[in-house]
């Protein structure tokens, strides 16, 4: 009898020990579908269904499964063992266990609180909108591909420096991309006048204007465009923006209404930035463009390279490669020919069509002078392509329509500056930045959050000197002071910080071997 009680109870403690370690929507997975998945599985999302609540998955979880063990959703492309960037979209391979774990029991809800679903605002996510451009509505003319232009005046009568863009496609279902350029001639008003259709016909080129030049582009998959507040893309007087949309086959008859908001930087001095394609097979394949052709039923491999000017170096911001739809890989790189060596930029293994944009750097990248940006494409032009858009295929060119194909990759850049490496374009990075090993540098700073002085209270193991420095949130260096450490190695000093502006910021020491310590703390 003794043997039977003990035994129930040892039966009751291991039932109590299996259901505290059950994964469940309240303790795991409503965190992780919140963090990953509802930004565009939300009423006016491109999702196919809401991921709002405990009963949209649960109503959804094999779906949920079996594409996150795919690994197809999150739609993030790139490698991040090649390069991370800002805003990445991947689960963890413990994510994607805890995920299946909840789906094969169930999918229970779990005791406790439920995590409070995110905020979605169908006019976008630009918090600070300085200028909209609501383009006309436009029904398609063409059962097959067709490229429409809309001339928005910018109203502008001096420079400005565009620092935002958000695109918000009136209709996803037609929208094959969006590009938009600056006039600062009247050239492309003059065709708008000559057309009797809203818009004026385009041809998937720069053409159009002799004048006009590339701002940004929008394909599915992109977010808001957003540079650090010191930088722009500059915007001459008296400018029109010049948007083109690239109407899908079979969107003949259907009406868009697609909307454009723009941010200008107030920031002085601004640096400007340039969007280029640095890649792109007109000029930059190994064996010139007349080799850029995929055969029927086969599968190719180019290669791309473009040598950077020996005058300048250069800043990048983000790269935008682009394909169509029977690119399979993507891989993009910087070879530095005076050190022999290779700094990944982007690889993206499985290409997608549906789901690329521009991908912002975590920190500015610096691209030395004269050194060369290389580039290795796949494309697989088979039945064994399930994107193939030709069936049985047809043979594939260079060209803008959805059945040609491309091999581009457009880069933002500025010119180079000392200290840009330095300059912190992903604010997460800075939340990891407490140290969780041994340090040889002792840290405390208070009060946290300060409004006046910051007192700062630290210890070194050495002798020698410590540089104090305050960063901001996008890694620019606001406040820097030199100390010298002889004796007396704990040292306790204070900074006026009343002069800045409300924010994030992080204090960094610096010794002179090279440890260094660093906090976070909240201006208010």
């Amino acid at each position: 009898m003794k043997k039977t009680i003990l035994l129930s109870i040892s039966l009751v403690i291991f039932s109590i020990q299996i259901s505290q370690a059950q994964v469940t929507w309240n303790n795991t997975v409503g965190n992780i579908i919140y963090n990953n998945c509802s930004s565009c599985h939300h009423t006016g999302g491109i999702g196919p269904f809401n991921l709002m609540s405990y009963s949209d998955a649960m109503s959804n979880a094999l779906t949920i499964k079996s594409s996150t063990q795919s690994k197809s959703m999150p739609p993030w492309k790139a490698d991040p063992t090649y390069r991370h960037f800002k805003n990445e979209r991947f689960l963890t391979d413990a994510q994607i266990a805890d995920i299946a774990s909840w789906v094969d029991n169930g999918s229970p809800l779990g005791t406790g609180t439920s995590p409070t679903p995110p905020t979605f605002s169908p006019a976008g996510a630009m918090t600070v909108i300085d200028q909209t451009l609501n383009l006309p509505a436009y029904t398609v003319q063409s059962p097959v591909d067709e490229y429409r232009c809309f001339v928005i005046p910018a109203g502008n009568s001096t420079t400005k420096y565009v620092n935002e863009i958000e695109y918000l496609p009136g209709n996803d279902a037609i929208v094959h991309h969006i590009v938009i350029y600056k006039d600062p001639s009247n050239f492309s008003d003059s065709l708008d006048g000559l057309d009797t259709l809203a818009g004026f016909q385009g041809n998937g080129t720069v053409a159009v204007s002799p004048n006009a030049e590339f701002l940004g582009a929008w394909a599915p998959g992109e977010a808001m465009f957003k540079l650090p507040v010191q930088f722009g893309i500059k915007l001459d007087p008296n400018s029109d923006y010049v948007v083109e949309i690239h109407f899908a086959p079979g969107s003949m008859g259907q009406t868009d209404n697609s909307v454009i908001n723009i941010k200008y930087s107030n920031y002085a001095p601004i640096r400007e930035i340039y969007i280029d394609p640095m890649l792109n097979h007109f000029t930059n394949i190994i064996g010139g463009l007349g080799s850029f052709n995929i055969p029927a039923n086969t599968t190719r491999t180019f290669y791309e390279r473009f040598t950077l000017p020996s005058s300048f170096d250069a800043s990048i911001i983000s790269v935008f490669p682009h394909m169509h739809k029977i690119g399979t890989s993507f891989k993009i790189w910087n070879y530095r020919p005076t050190t022999n060596d290779t700094v990944p930029i982007i690889n993206i293994p499985k290409w997608s069509f549906h789901w690329q944009g521009f991908y912002t750097f975590q920190k500015i990248l610096k691209l030395d002078r004269g050194s060369r940006v290389e580039a290795r494409a796949t494309y697989d032009n088979t039945t064994a392509n399930p994107d193939n858009p030709s069936s049985p295929p047809q043979n594939v060119y260079a060209g803008e329509e959805t059945t040609d194909e491309m091999m581009l990759a457009f880069f933002a850049y500025t010119l180079y500056f000392p200290g840009d490496e330095n300059i912190v374009l992903d604010s997460t990075i800075l939340s990891s930045v407490e140290p969780t090993m041994e340090n040889p540098i002792s840290l405390s700073i208070y009060p946290n959050p300060v409004s006046e002085n910051l007192f700062i209270q630290f210890e070194a193991l050495n002798n020698g000197s410590m540089d104090i420095n305050i960063l901001n949130s996008q890694g620019q260096i606001v406040y820097e002071n030199h100390q010298d450490i002889i004796n007396e190695r704990a040292i306790s000093t204070n900074i006026d910080i009343s002069k800045l502006q409300k924010g994030v910021y992080i204090l960094q020491l610096k010794d002179e071997v090279g440890n260094t310590q660093q906090k976070k703390f909240v201006v208010n």
